[in-house]
């Protein structure tokens, strides 16, 4: 597209893909090469600065990357960027900016020279008041990828030329469900199992409510929560799925509990406990459970993962642990039959 247009476009854009996002709670990133062109342009650079206000609140992390720092500290919303980054990564700079990069992010004369005479990946990257040296360095896959040297790229087209094409290859197809983060291990293929793995699912051992038998599983890590937390989520999750009178299942990874469902227009929760944050930080459990009861009244529960703590928990609210959730669930269904 000429130049004249391309920032509208990538409003347009910008704006068709924020406004998807915001639909769900799900962490995800949303990234901006070349923010300098939207910058550049006043309408576009507030609405990316209230992007960088409200994302938080959609679980949403926001990534803009540009060529020339100059360009953020030459316009307002640039500088509005900068100043609400939780992170900065600053490249080699040139010598007829550096004196303004080190007055805006306070940089010592040694970080001065750092930039100036960093190498390719080389930097100092910036978390609130701690200043970091990086070094980042590209596999040999990952720089045939991303090089935009005409040499390599002409010897990499050749190298592949020349590589036959074996004729027993055949075409997989992967057929599972993307949205899903449990699998039976014994159920999947090698290919889905491959494709899985690539995917950073994780192999976990476990009991699950349903046939209260240890079998293997794939299950896809969330983030600052271990695997025996996880599994129990999504396991609990799998196996609501297959009530019809259960809708709408979320498995949230915000502030919100772990597992919402709803029963004949009635929203229940479900809270899964390790039994960490009762050693650990009981006053964040206690608010916890103060807005458990102000949006669910009396509909939730704790499910553990360990029979050991029931005791403890049972003082704080209903709670069941793996072995006794199964019937629970199914009363509340048969429950919900009666009204």
């Amino acid at each position: 597209m000429p130049k004249q247009v391309q920032p509208t476009m990538m409003f347009l854009v910008l704006d068709y893909v924020y406004s998807k996002m915001k639909k769900d709670l799900n962490r995800k990133l949303l990234v901006i090469d070349e923010a300098w062109s939207l910058l550049s342009k006043t309408k576009e650079a507030s609405y990316i600065f209230e992007i960088v206000k409200t994302c938080r609140k959609f679980n949403l992390g926001l990534f803009l990357i540009n060529q020339e720092v100059e360009d953020m500290l030459n316009s307002k919303a640039g500088r509005s960027v900068l100043a609400n980054s939780t992170y900065t990564l600053l490249l080699r700079q040139k010598p007829a900016v550096i004196n303004d990069i080190q007055r805006v992010f306070n940089l010592s004369d040694t970080e001065r020279i750092t930039l100036l005479t960093s190498l390719v990946g080389e930097g100092i990257l910036i978390m609130e008041d701690e200043h970091s040296k990086i070094r980042i360095v590209a596999s040999k896959e990952e720089h045939n990828i991303i090089t935009t040297n005409a040499d390599e790229i002409l010897e990499n087209r050749k190298n592949n030329h020349e590589i036959p094409k074996s004729k027993d290859k055949k075409n997989i197809n992967i057929e599972l469900e993307r949205t899903k983060k449990l699998f039976k291990k014994n159920k999947l293929s090698k290919e889905e199992l491959s494709y899985l793995i690539k995917k950073r699912y994780i192999e976990f051992e476990g009991y699950s409510i349903a046939s209260n038998k240890k079998e293997k599983y794939l299950i896809k890590p969330r983030f600052n929560e271990t695997s025996q937390h996880c599994f129990l989520v999504y396991d609990i999750a799998d196996f609501l799925s297959k009530f019809k009178a259960i809708t709408n299942i979320q498995t949230p990874e915000t502030k919100k509990p772990d597992i919402i469902f709803t029963i004949k227009n009635k929203e229940f929760a479900i809270e899964v406990e390790t039994g960490s944050l009762i050693k650990t930080n009981k006053k964040a459990l206690l608010e916890k459970i103060k807005e458990l009861k102000k949006d669910y009244k009396e509909n939730w529960f704790f499910a553990l993962t360990n029979k050991k703590l029931t005791t403890n928990y049972k003082r704080l609210g209903k709670a069941y642990d793996r072995r006794t959730l199964k019937n629970q669930l199914i009363r509340l269904t048969k429950s919900s039959k009666k009204h």
